[in-house]
């Protein structure tokens, strides 16, 4: 959490500064009570904290959420954690590409209401997306009836054009 560092500080300096006018006053006979002002201060500072971690929280969940349907679990928390740069820096990948297309999708479509054609559509999806994140893909691109997928990018795999065919293998079963 980024506020953790600067706990001390938000914490030490106050109850420094109000300990410093409580012996100033002590010395011209004037007595300050501190101990109610610095519960209020430990009390805003951990509420300060944890606002910041609910919303660090939230934002994690829908950070997750818009990524899951495109992106690998493991590419997710790769994102999540920081270990995948986003810069422009070049990189080789040795990387397999599937383009994935439902068979007779226009004369089918030509026949069937929109509703169930819609159903069928995100059906084939679900079971396209998941076959590619099992074996450890990204899906790219969703192209009408069908998707774009790379295998070895952004996670390098030993052997991209065995887990694409794995992948095409699951979507066929």
């Amino acid at each position: 959490m980024r506020c953790a560092p600067r706990l001390p500080a938000l914490i030490l300096v106050p109850a420094a500064l109000l300990l410093a006018a409580s012996v100033l006053l002590l010395d011209r006979r004037l007595h300050l009570e501190i101990g109610l002002p610095l519960l209020a201060l430990c009390g805003a500072v951990s509420g300060r904290i944890g606002l910041q971690a609910t919303r660090t929280f939230l934002q994690r969940l829908r950070l997750r959420d818009a990524l899951s349907g495109y992106v690998s679990p493991q590419v997710t928390e790769d994102v999540l954690a920081g270990r995948l740069a986003a810069g422009f820096e070049g990189r080789r990948y040795h990387l397999c590409v599937m383009f994935v297309d439902m068979r007779d999708f226009t004369p089918r479509s030509e026949r069937m209401a929109p509703e169930e054609l819609m159903r069928l559509v995100n059906r084939c999806y679900e079971e396209f997306v998941a076959a590619v994140h099992l074996s450890g893909g990204t899906v790219v691109q969703f192209l009408g009836d069908g998707i774009l997928a790379f295998f070895g990018a952004p996670n390098p795999l030993d052997n991209p054009s065995a887990a694409a065919l794995t992948s095409a293998q699951d979507m066929f079963a």
